[in-house]
C-alpha cells in the first residue's frame, strides 16, 4: 500500500518494476494529495485499463503533473479513452507518452480528439 504522504518529491520513476493495475490504483490514491509531483514514469509495467482509468480520474483534477509516461504497458481502447477524458479537463499536463500500447482505432481517435480540444 502506498501511503498518502505530502511530499515535495517532483519525480517518481517506477518503470519496469512490475506495477500492475492494483499498483497504479495505489499510486493514483497517493496522487490525490500530491501538490509537487511533476513527472510520473510508469513505463514497462503491466498497467491495463483499470489502472489507467484510476490514474486518469485523479489526474483530471491534478494541476501539478507535467509529464506522464506510460509506454509499454497493457493499455487498450478503454485505457486510451480514460486518458483522453482526463486530457479534456487537465490543462497542466505538457507531455504524455503512451507509446507501445494496444489502444486500437477507438482509443487513438479519442486521444486525437482530446488533444485537439486541449491544445
Amino acid at each position: 500500500m502506498v501511503k498518502q504522504v505530502r511530499s515535495k518529491q517532483e519525480r517518481l520513476y517506477v518503470g519496469g518494476c512490475g506495477v500492475s493495475d492494483n499498483g497504479a490504483k495505489e499510486i493514483a490514491n497517493a496522487l490525490q494529495t500530491s501538490l509537487h509531483l511533476e513527472t510520473l514514469c510508469l513505463g514497462h509495467n503491466t498497467i491495463g485499463n483499470d489502472g489507467a482509468s484510476a490514474l486518469a480520474r485523479v489526474l483530471a483534477d491534478n494541476h501539478a503533473l507535467r509529464r506522464l509516461l506510460l509506454p509499454c504497458n497493457l493499455l487498450k481502447a478503454a485505457g486510451g479513452k480514460a486518458i483522453a477524458a482526463m486530457l479534456l479537463s487537465n490543462d497542466a499536463l505538457l507531455s504524455l507518452d503512451i507509446s507501445n500500447n494496444h489502444l486500437g482505432a477507438t482509443g487513438l481517435a479519442a486521444l486525437a480528439t482530446a488533444i485537439a480540444k486541449n491544445s
